[in-house]
């Protein structure tokens, strides 16, 4: 019957945000990144073909960044990613008669697209 007449209501989403022990840099306090050993910090890989021609793809270790984190000085709290699930309730209103098709009630901004 609520959905028919229209309602709100408050839900619990897990939006992806910036760590807040690192602040989004992936690093432990004190630590800096280093230049990437194996494209030397280029961010890419050259590679010479059979028939001289030459191939640059982007690195596999730096993922294109050119540094990289050593190891040990990563942030425990994001293993390094710099990224984490975070907690938060929103308050969503349900129009009157819209019990089909709910997606863009929630916005995209809290890391949910579609129907939930």
């Amino acid at each position: 019957m609520e959905a028919a007449k229209g309602t709100s209501r408050t839900i619990k989403v897990n939006p992806v945000v910036d760590c807040s022990t690192c602040t989004g840099t992936g690093l432990r306090s004190g630590s800096q990144r280093s230049k990437c050993p194996t494209c030397n910090g280029s961010g890419t890989r050259t590679f010479v073909i059979d028939s001289g021609f030459q191939m640059a793809s982007t690195c596999p270790t730096c993922q294109g960044v050119g540094t990289v984190i050593p190891r040990g000085h990563h942030c425990r709290e994001c293993d390094g990613i710099g990224k984490v699930r975070g907690r938060k309730s929103v308050k969503v209103d349900i129009p009157a008669g819209k019990f089909h098709s709910l997606e863009r009630l929630v916005p995209a901004s809290y890391g949910y697209r579609g129907c939930l």
